[in-house]
């Protein structure tokens, strides 16, 4: 017996839209989604089915502009950004949620990694917004910190040195 008619059609497509309405997501991250959900909902539902219902329902939100994967990475970049992750991390976390490589590649090329390593330090309390004198287990933690977001060691080491009148011309 075939699951997929108008009335699960419908279902897929209302269940699309109330994910959207709660988060952004990617297409890829809404396929799994749906598809998990079909085969909560439906029983002896085959995988098969349960994709084309996720694909009605992408191809529905996407048509009628709820779901698109370029805003969905432009908005992850300045979350990244904003949060103090490097380009890589933020392409990473972006293929993660099901962006092509190449597209969330792109979606980071713009970027300068300095205006994220600065927001990094300043919600940290790091380099120039450092408020304790600086000794080796300090600056370790420091970089150890800056390595973990993706930093390369050259921006690492160029924040935690820099002055704090240095920081208007780089941020």
């Amino acid at each position: 017996m075939t699951v997929v008619n108008e009335k699960s059609i419908l279902w897929a497509k209302r269940s699309a839209v109330y994910t959207l309405s709660q988060r952004a997501v990617s297409t890829e991250a809404l396929r799994k989604k749906i598809v998990e959900r079909a085969g909560r909902k439906f029983e002896n539902i085959e995988e098969a089915e349960a994709r084309a219902l996720a694909d009605a329902a992408i191809t529905f939100c996407t048509e009628n502009g709820f779901l698109n994967d370029e805003l969905f990475a432009e908005y992850r970049v300045a979350e990244g950004v904003r949060k103090g992750h490097s380009k890589r991390k933020i392409a990473m976390n972006l293929a993660d949620k099901g962006i092509a490589r190449e597209d969330a590649q792109s979606a980071v090329s713009e970027l300068e990694d300095m205006e994220a390593a600065l927001n990094l330090a300043r919600k940290k309390g790091y380099g120039p917004w450092r408020r304790v004198e600086a000794d080796q287990k300090r600056i370790a933690k420091e970089a150890a910190a800056f390595a973990r977001n993706g930093f390369s060691s050259e921006i690492t080491w160029k924040v935690i040195r820099m002055p704090e009148s240095d920081v208007d011309e780089h941020g």
